[in-house]
């Protein structure tokens, strides 16, 4: 299975999330992407965001009906700050690719 995944905090998730995976399902010729929730940014630090279980909750309102859309609550459920790279080493082994926001790549 070819697998992008989308992290964000997505506080909302909006349009251009959307639009994003969209794009990479279209021109990667994948077979789903993932949407990861950060749930404790460490990007964020000292900036307010809305909590990990409603974020979760907004993601999986965003993505319904998108049947190459799935949502993924690992890093959710992790306690302490989030980084991307624990998640990817979770999906090693596997055809992975990571779609990144500009905010997301510049920073």
């Amino acid at each position: 299975m070819h697998l992008a995944l989308l992290g964000g905090t997505f506080d909302p998730p909006h349009i251009a999330h959307l639009v994003a995976a969209e794009t990479a399902y279209r021109s990667l010729g994948i077979d789903v992407v993932t949407f990861l929730p950060a749930g404790r940014p460490w990007q964020k630090a000292g900036q307010e965001v809305t909590g990990a279980d409603h974020r979760w909750a907004m993601t999986l309102l965003a993505i319904e009906g998108v049947e190459y859309f799935s949502a993924d609550d690992r890093e959710v459920r992790r306690d302490g700050w989030t980084y991307t790279i624990e998640t990817l080493e979770a999906f090693e082994g596997h055809d992975v690719w990571l779609v990144l926001g500009a905010d997301a790549a510049a920073g």
